[in-house]
């Protein structure tokens, strides 16, 4: 716990309700005299709670402020870069999957990044700057790369640049987390969100929510007589952290559910032996499999009639064309989360 005080001027009640909203003025004669309180304090903040910890103002107006920190005491052994990083290789691409990288040459970001994200269920490794954080991404083919723009040896543009034109990593979420104000370039360049310093927890919260591999037992099948569309399809949904089985047809797909229960099937429509309309009614007359969550994925045009037909039979139905990868992914995503993956 720390305590700072002074024998100011104090604040009013509502002054200190005010405190750490950012540019906080407390009124006009008080700011022409001493300023208003600017970033500092929210900043002060934020870190505090990153650390798990909180700051709290005691101030009487014309006697001074007390501000105290509260700070949680906790011993960490500290595991070398490199040996973490040879450690979550090994463990594969499904060990990987929870892994975000973060590329900072600032040891203060990379340490609040890092404290932030591991509280919140991610595996963390970091990278000192563009050249190191090419090497980590390279070996550990990460979840989502949170990443800086000014750093020594490799900037975060040419980093971005790399990796979007390698064929291994060129599907990797990018977040670019940087005190300039270049939206426009790294969406340009390929970024997936876009973040600036300094950083507003709550918005990185709700980013990184989407990068979250969720756990399940069973894999997302794909049914699709396609195997060129199984093997896009599968590979951007293992990158997502989701272990996949596929199936070329309908019968081999109920073969694929009775060998081991998804957690979500794809299902095209329009296939040889058993197209995906009487898939479905195999799937739901069996009581064990009847809620099995299903998104249709199919290049058909879906008529009015055959949205009667899968009528609460399928969870969502998506034209192949209407959606990026990137996009389906999350559709599943977001089809299994509001559920907790347990549609029984």
């Amino acid at each position: 716990m720390f305590r700072i005080a002074d024998t100011g001027i104090g604040m009013t009640a509502d002054q200190q309700a005010r405190l750490f909203e950012r540019f906080t003025q407390a009124d006009a004669s008080t700011t022409r005299r001493f300023g208003g309180t600017g970033l500092g304090l929210s900043i002060t903040k934020a870190f505090v709670g990153m650390l798990g910890g909180d700051i709290v103002v005691d101030s009487v107006e014309g006697q001074g402020t007390t501000f105290t920190v509260s700070l949680p005491v906790r011993l960490v052994e500290g595991q070398p870069e490199g040996e973490t990083i040879a450690a979550l290789s090994e463990s594969g691409v499904e060990g990987a999957s929870a892994i975000v990288l973060v590329v900072d040459d600032d040891p203060a970001t990379r340490d609040l990044l890092a404290r932030f994200l591991e509280r919140d269920g991610f595996h963390v490794v970091t990278a000192v700057d563009g050249r190191a954080g090419l090497e980590a991404a390279r070996r550990l083919r990460p979840r989502c790369i949170l990443l800086d723009v000014t750093m020594p040896r490799m900037d975060g543009w040419t980093v971005q640049r790399t990796l979007r034109a390698d064929p291994d990593l060129g599907d990797t979420p990018i977040v670019m987390v940087t005190v300039l104000d270049e939206q426009n370039l790294a969406f340009s360049l390929g970024a997936t969100d876009y973040l600036q310093k300094p950083i507003d927890w709550d918005e990185l919260a709700a980013t990184m929510a989407w990068f979250r591999p969720v756990a399940c037992d069973g894999p997302v099948l794909v049914v699709d007589d396609d195997a060129d569309a199984r093997a896009r399809v599968c590979g951007v949904l293992s990158r997502d952290g989701w272990r996949t089985a596929e199936a070329e047809d309908g019968c081999r797909g109920l073969d694929a559910v009775g060998a081991e229960r998804p957690c979500l099937i794809l299902l095209d429509l329009m296939m040889p032996e058993m197209d995906g309309f009487a898939f479905l009614r195999a799937l739901r007359a069996q009581p064990e499999w009847a809620h099995l969550p299903v998104i249709v994925l199919t290049a058909k045009d879906v008529s009015g009639e055959d949205r009667k037909r899968l009528a609460g039979q399928a969870d969502r139905i998506i034209r192949k064309g209407q959606l990026s990868l990137d996009d389906l992914a999350a559709a599943v995503r977001q089809v299994l989360v509001p559920v907790g993956l347990s549609r029984s």
